[in-house]
């Protein structure tokens, strides 16, 4: 699965989400393996990993954002991705 979008806040991402999270889930139900990336591994693909997390574990935003972190300290989507992530956090 290839996801083309910017790194920019005002980049749509939240339209992703569902997409994304199925193709783990997908991949995961037959003992598959996703790697997930971008450019810089700091913003986009952190996001949807972080979407990913809030989804199938149910945890909120700053959970998410912490257990991300502790594999990846250099982890930190742009704002408007974070706007998104917050938002995408009350329908999970």
């Amino acid at each position: 699965l290839k996801i083309d979008i910017t790194d920019d806040p005002s980049s749509n991402i939240s339209k992703h989400f569902h997409e994304c999270i199925d193709f783990i889930e997908n991949a995961k139900s037959t003992n598959g393996r996703v790697y997930v990336h971008c450019l810089a591994g700091i913003s986009r693909s952190t996001s949807i990993v972080i979407a990913y997390l809030m989804n199938s574990q149910k945890i909120h935003y700053n959970q998410a954002f912490n257990l991300v972190k502790e594999k990846r300290p250099n982890v930190k989507p742009n704002q408007g991705f974070v706007e998104q992530l917050r938002k995408f956090e009350k329908t999970v």
